[in-house]
């Protein structure tokens, strides 16, 4: 009939959701939460960025090569002093103790150790033939079996004092005639390194650039540093110039 009608409007159910949504985004809370989100991915945005970072920074390093300057040290014995060790160690970062065969005694291995220690310097073996005299760079007949022995225990004796040091004995370099011969002797360079091997794998060879010793030291699994001289002349297969000859020793500082 006549009477007056209703007319009810029904709003599209999506508009309502939006109102929603909107009026939520204006809320304290929301808006709070919303922060720490961002916040949030911020942080993890940059962890990221510096773990990459991080990561490139570590594949350069691993690549790039260290130079050590080292230094034979430790030479003296008794009442006789050999060289300047005090005066040597401030510019170096490793060194080569003498371990008594060819220089040295337990007094001055020990101070030197201690030395070496207070100052930041790593400390490796130097060991050489039992030629006190010829100061082990005279040539000495001695079976492979024999060589890894003197090596073995000279290594035994430098250990010991850095272990009453509290200091870690780093590296291995033969000494003097016992470097050169095994430079070029394969069965000599096989035999101390695997006197190495056997008293601590994890000890360092250091040898000559190119010679049997790090090709030894490379089949074992050995590790190995290859050293140069910046005072010493070369031949042409890459051995170091005797030093009898003219010229094995270079003094003038501009070559």
């Amino acid at each position: 009939g006549g009477g007056a009608g209703v007319l009810a409007l029904r709003r599209d159910p999506s508009e309502r959701g939006h109102e929603r949504e909107a009026g939520d985004r204006d809320h304290p809370l929301t808006r709070a939460y919303a922060d720490h989100r961002r916040e949030k991915r911020a942080a993890e945005i940059l962890t990221e960025c510096v773990c990459k970072e991080r990561a490139e920074i570590e594949r350069e390093a691993e690549n790039m090569y260290a130079v050590d300057l080292n230094c034979d040290l430790g030479e003296s014995f008794g009442n006789y002093t050999c060289g300047m060790d005090e005066e040597v160690i401030p510019f170096i970062s490793s060194a080569n103790v003498a371990c008594g065969f060819h220089a040295s005694d337990p007094v001055v291995m020990d101070r030197t150790v201690e030395m070496a220690a207070s100052s930041g310097v790593r400390i490796g073996a130097h060991p050489g033939y039992p030629d006190l005299v010829g100061f082990g760079r005279r040539n000495l007949s001695a079976s492979p079996a024999e060589v890894k022995a003197m090596v073995q225990y000279q290594i035994g004796a430098l250990w010991a004092f850095c272990k009453a040091r509290g200091v870690k004995l780093q590296h291995v370099k033969p000494h003097g005639a016992m470097y050169n011969m095994a430079g070029k002797d394969p069965a000599l360079a096989e035999s101390i390194c695997q006197g190495i091997c056997e008293v601590d794998p994890d000890l360092i060879l250091l040898g000559l650039s190119g010679s049997e010793m790090l090709k030894a030291a490379k089949r074992m699994g050995l590790r190995a540093a290859r050293e140069v001289f910046a005072d010493r002349a070369y031949e042409e297969d890459g051995s170091l110039v005797a030093r009898k000859k003219e010229g094995a020793m270079i003094t003038d500082e501009e070559e």
